[in-house]
């Protein structure tokens, strides 16, 4: 032994190896990262348009992994492209129906594993898909050049389209009341004003109702009183005064019994689990209406911009979309019901809408 050596180096040589044998190995205590392997009521669809190139796509939010998961359709089918102008999705008899409106087709697939069932097309620019039977569907469609309008009936037992009826300009969104279902009109490319009401049974228009310019998204309270959002008209963005106001508008028993004014372009509108306050965003920011109010809130709901808000039927939790530029990726931004962040997350190019298992 050297002359030098001292006696507590021998002490702290012993100690080092004793403390690195003690300690367990870095992979040992690491927890292992959770994996989306399939979607289920544990979370919910985002719907990205794509913008006008073939790249829509849908995304899954998991409530209790805290994660999403982008393109889950293309990676389930060797990245086959969904379609351009992605702009539903849909559960229907255990299947997801999926429209993508610039690609003129309706695509059906797996809602677990978005593994692809089918496809039914023939249509020309459909928006929006609803179940009215347990045997049919109607799919709104604007329509070459959105010049006229019409509800595409389809057979859900042969998914193909069995049937056209005639309405208005730009139908858009539809809500199912009873034995009828409500068709807003938005006037396509031009412009229209007018709410259709659809016997389901016959597959016949009852008749029309004047709403007001450019009547875009619908709800339904819980007193089964009907709500349209109307966008109003942007002539010249840099002239406000030159601009037609859209309206807020609530419909008892098929007639107009409340207009309250709101900002052009406002939307889109959704409602919350116990049906009693609606939510749609106009000036950049969220606004909250009850039900039983008479004019607008005064101030904003949550003081941000988003593409698509929604109300999580499961726990009442908020989740709004922003485009950002529509060029770039998306971003989903989820809210405790006290309106706390709970989380922030990338998702598709251009998300318009949130869609649930509930």
């Amino acid at each position: 032994m050297s002359r030098n050596f001292q006696p507590w180096v021998l002490f702290m040589l012993l100690f080092a190896c004793l403390t690195w044998t003690a300690c367990p190995d870095d992979d040992e205590t690491d927890m292992p990262v959770p994996e989306i392997t399939s979607y289920d009521d544990n979370g919910f669809f985002i719907v990205n348009d794509g913008g006008e190139s073939a790249n829509g796509s849908i995304s899954f939010y998991h409530r209790d992994y805290k994660m999403v998961k982008n393109k889950i359709y293309q990676e389930a089918n060797d990245m086959e492209n969904l379609g351009t102008k992605v702009n539903d999705v849909q559960l229907i008899n255990g299947k997801a129906y999926i429209v993508a409106t610039g690609s003129n087709k309706v695509v059906i697939a797996d809602p677990n594993t978005m593994v692809k069932i089918g496809e039914i097309s023939g249509f020309r620019q459909p928006r929006k898909i609803i179940e009215v039977t347990p045997d049919k569907a109607y799919v709104s469609q604007w329509g070459y050049n959105a010049g006229y309008g019409s509800i595409k009936v389809i057979d859900l037992n042969g998914n193909s389209i069995i049937d056209s009826i005639p309405t208005r300009l730009g139908p858009e969104e539809m809500l199912k009341l009873g034995n009828s279902v409500y068709v807003t009109n938005t006037g396509g490319d031009l412009i229209d004003s007018v709410l259709t009401k659809i016997n389901i049974l016959s597959d016949e228009v009852l008749r029309t109702i004047n709403v007001g310019k450019t009547p875009t998204y619908i709800e339904a309270d819980k007193n089964l009183n009907l709500w349209i959002l109307t966008r109003g008209v942007i002539i010249n963005p840099n002239s406000p005064e030159s601009n037609i106001p859209g309206e807020l508008v609530r419909i008892s028993s098929d007639e107009v019994n409340l207009r309250i004014q709101t900002r052009p372009a406002a939307g889109p509108l959704s409602i919350n689990r116990t049906r009693d306050k609606l939510y749609f965003v106009q000036n950049g920011w969220v606004y909250e209406h009850a039900i039983e109010d008479s004019e607008l809130a005064l101030f904003p709901f949550i003081e941000r911009f988003f593409s698509a808000f929604a109300v999580d039927p499961l726990n009442g939790n908020f989740i709004g979309t922003n485009p950002q530029d529509y060029i770039n990726i998306g971003e989903m931004y989820l809210y405790d019901i006290e309106k706390n962040p709970l989380d922030t997350v990338e998702i598709g190019k251009g998300p318009i809408d949130v869609e649930f298992f509930q």
